[in-house]
């Protein structure tokens, strides 16, 4: 959460999360990460082994299904 008070970092942010307007107070920095927050804890609430669609539709297993969009990610060094 110290991205909110960097505010160097926060056009780099827009773009990685393609927000629809750019960031631009500190308050769009906590919206993002609560945002981000309720989908993982969403996931983490259905996680179950078959599909479900009693709230919204998800595959089954969807944790597992998200960290696929992760497996080549390459971070830059510093």
């Amino acid at each position: 959460m110290d991205m909110k008070t960097r505010k160097d970092t926060w056009a780099d942010l827009s773009t990685i999360y393609k927000t629809c307007d750019a960031i631009s107070k500190e308050e769009n920095i906590q919206n993002l990460y609560t945002h981000l927050e309720n989908g993982f804890l969403y996931m983490a609430m259905t996680d179950y082994p078959y599909e479900s669609d009693f709230l919204n539709p998800q595959p089954a297993w969807p944790v597992n299904v998200s960290c696929q969009a992760f497996v080549n990610v390459t971070f830059p060094t510093i």
